[in-house]
């Protein structure tokens, strides 16, 4: 039996047989069933056990040879027996076209009669063959711009990824995308394609409060210019060159500085160890992008907040004053003063602390345990307050600044 079905590069169908035994009184015996595969299409293995049990395939499904499975006996029935399926996957270097099935069924004895039980071994018959396309699922495409118009497609990568939805100026007005993970329900999408005429045409990237333009590239190096302090990106249309940029934006840091009397000198804050104010403490950028360096003064809780830095590698370390002598961190820079070196990814915050005991040497005080010796917590800052965040003057604070810090004991 044979039939013929459309199929596309890339679609993997399901061979469907129903055998039945149409024969009163009669049972075929060792039935099997046999596919001849396509020349352009393979069966893939099951992805679980990398074969292709229950169906013997001798050349492993290749093109244009054969897989079989032995049904065993089948008497005769009113109806058909539940189809016997074989999955099939047309090459993707196949043209769009067809493909035929041709399947085959029969006994592996010769036709008998068994005067022992009075049955007849009989071929069978292939009552139905099928063949189910397995769905695609439904794309909807970009809008195809006008002839003599040319495609410019905007894309948003957000690290980490956010609800926030960021804006952008473009030569039809102002639009804005997002790059949450999980989606967050609302219209916007993480990109936006426009038919335009050819030119130059200038988009801008607005970047809201709490995060920092990355990067801009486009599919070509040719078609666009960037100037990352404005945020504003120039692209040349040219007819039958679609153009495809990708806007970057990173979440700024924080880094919090900590400075307490550590009364007893154990590298740990505890209970009657209060917060130093009038201490300094300084931002050193490491690497790129190397914004300038900070110095800040602790205020009444002890507090040095260096908020929405640019994601980079610092050195941030605390100001000795005469007459105390620090206790944590315990390892000093080559200016004498107690620092952290911390690498921070896209949307962290870093509390870093700083232990200090009144001495009238000032010598650094003694090194704490492995255990003990942190002094540094790096969490993730919290998701935007709400889509539109940080727009239009709308500053938020996500540092803590305004609780109470509790004694806590470092570990």
């Amino acid at each position: 039996l044979t039939q013929t079905t459309s199929a596309r590069p890339g679609d993997t169908i399901t061979l469907s047989v129903r055998p039945q035994n149409l024969t009163p009184d009669t049972i075929a015996h060792r039935v099997a069933i046999t596919h001849t595969i396509p020349t352009n299409a393979v069966v893939p293995p099951d992805p679980a056990t990398g074969n292709f049990e229950p169906w013997f395939c001798p050349s492993a499904g290749a093109p244009g040879t054969y897989c079989v499975i032995d049904i065993g006996d089948v008497p005769y029935s009113a109806a058909p027996l539940p189809a016997v399926d074989l999955p099939l996957q047309i090459l993707a270097q196949t043209p769009a076209g067809t493909i035929t099935d041709t399947a085959t069924i029969g006994s592996f004895l010769d036709p008998e009669t068994n005067l022992a039980n009075n049955t007849l071994t009989v071929p069978i018959r292939i009552t139905s063959l099928n063949i189910t396309p397995t769905p695609r699922p439904t794309l909807t495409p970009s809008p195809t711009p006008a002839t003599g118009q040319v495609s410019i497609t905007i894309n948003i990568d957000a690290e980490p990824a956010s609800k926030q939805n960021f804006r952008f100026q473009s030569p039809i007005g102002t639009f804005s995308l997002d790059d949450p993970v999980p989606d967050d329900g609302d219209s916007v999408s993480t990109s936006k394609s426009l038919g335009l005429p050819p030119g130059t045409h200038v988009f801008t990237a607005e970047v809201p409060y709490s995060w920092n333009l990355a990067n801009i590239q486009c599919n070509a190096s040719d078609v666009f210019s960037a100037d990352l302090r404005t945020g504003q990106l120039s692209v040349r249309a040219q007819i039958n060159r679609p153009i495809s940029c990708t806007v970057s934006m990173a979440r700024a840091v924080h880094v919090l500085g900590r400075v307490w009397d550590d009364k007893n000198g154990n590298a740990a804050i505890g209970t009657g160890e209060p917060y130093l104010s009038g201490w300094r403490v300084g931002l050193y950028p490491q690497s790129a992008p190397f914004p300038p360096a900070r110095v800040l003064q602790t205020g009444s809780t002890g507090q040095a907040n260096f908020t929405n830095q640019p994601s980079a590698r610092y050195k941030v370390c605390e100001q000795p004053q005469a007459g105390w002598r620090n206790t944590r961190p315990t390892v000093l820079d080559s200016n004498g003063q107690p620092c952290y070196w911390l690498t921070l990814a896209p949307g962290k915050t870093a509390t870093v602390w700083f232990g200090n005991q009144q001495s009238p040497s000032g010598v650094m005080g003694p090194q704490a345990p492995e255990s003990l010796d942190s002094g540094l917590d790096i969490t993730d800052r919290p998701d935007v307050p709400f889509d539109d965040a940080g727009y239009d003057g709308n500053a938020y604070d996500d540092t803590g600044s305004n609780a109470v810090y509790l004694p806590m004991a470092m570990r």
